[in-house]
């Protein structure tokens, strides 16, 4: 039966995208920022006083779950805290919205699947293009064979790596874990549209001028179940920025380059594909706020999320042999 009141969020993580994360929830007329979270508490008490809600501000999430009526939590902080929160929140049965990528390590996440699903809470990942418009068209023209049967694709994600706060958590292999934090939101349109990756081909390129561990670039070559063939790229030494999601079929071929949706017809002509701009972080949680209210599970769930850390697994072991690695069915749950 459909929940009426106003859902109780408790936010952890406050630093840019808990921030906005943070006013995103307070446009929800469905639920309520009751509490938010910091390693320090100062960070905590700062958003607290920009926010109309005034959020109770905490230093500790854990004392956060347990002093305040929670429904739920969003999470938003580096990427090797995600496991521990999500299962603290399990031990509360609170719904989780948990920014991407969902962990570290495979195992990680089958154990945050496992102790969400005995807590009866759900589990939502923040893959926010899936609430993007123009990748919402281009996924359901896919669907509608608009361009026949896909047969290859290609995906980039091409930017400068921030050259100031090296000390910052994204540049700690321990915290961030790799390159995958990025293109963790091209494997997942790549599954959203197209399935289940079987066979990966990669090779990781690591900058000699940084020794932090983490790799500067990434080429890969994935296989799907439908057989489809995709090409990836995701780069940080790139100069300025580029996107791009291309899917070829059997009738001509739809991209999403720097934002702009096209068509392209077999015989050349190029359609530029007009969407409605609109903001899909706050779309995401509008969602994850209904769903808790219709009692109805959320997508993206954590099978999506420990789908991009399978084959970023993959990717580091291919890089390592320079094999093809082979991803069994068992492991794509």
């Amino acid at each position: 039966m459909p929940i009426s009141k106003q859902v109780k969020v408790g936010l952890i993580g406050c630093g840019s995208l808990g921030s906005l994360h943070a006013r995103n929830i307070e446009s929800c007329g469905n639920a309520i920022l009751t509490a938010l979270c910091s390693r320090k508490l100062e960070t905590a008490i700062a958003l607290s006083d920009e926010l109309h809600s005034s959020p109770k501000p905490y230093d500790d999430y854990r004392k956060m779950m347990e002093t305040q009526d929670l429904d739920a939590v969003c999470v938003v902080t580096p990427n090797n805290t995600h496991y521990d929160i999500v299962l603290a929140a399990a031990e509360y049965g609170l719904h989780v919205f948990c920014e991407k990528p969902m962990a570290l390590r495979v195992e990680d996440c089958d154990e945050m699947m496992a102790a969400m699903d005995k807590s009866g809470a759900y589990l939502m990942l923040g893959y926010m293009r899936r609430f993007e418009k123009k990748y919402q068209l281009m996924k359901k023209l896919i669907d509608e064979c608009a361009i026949g049967e896909l047969h290859t694709g290609s995906i980039q994600l091409l930017y400068t790596r921030p050259q100031q706060n090296d000390g910052s958590w994204v540049h700690n292999v321990e915290q961030y874990g790799g390159l995958y934090s990025l293109y963790s939101h091209e494997i997942d349109q790549l599954n959203w549209m197209t399935g289940e990756v079987t066979a990966v081909q990669a090779m990781l390129k690591y900058n000699q001028q940084h020794t932090s561990g983490l790799e500067e670039c990434v080429c890969m070559n994935l296989q799907f179940a439908s057989g489809v063939l995709v090409d990836l790229q995701c780069n940080r030494m790139h100069p300025g920025r580029k996107s791009l999601l291309e899917l070829t079929g059997s009738n001509g071929s739809l991209k999403i380059e720097d934002g702009v949706l096209s068509q392209t017809e077999t015989h050349g002509e190029v359609k530029v594909i007009n969407c409605e701009a609109n903001d899909p972080y706050k779309e995401e949680l509008r969602y994850f706020i209904n769903c808790i209210q219709q009692q109805k599970p959320p997508e993206p769930n954590g099978r999506d999320g420990r789908r991009t850390i399978v084959v970023a697994e993959a990717a580091e072991k291919s890089s390592r042999s320079g094999q093809t690695v082979i991803i069994p069915s068992v492991l794509q749950m």
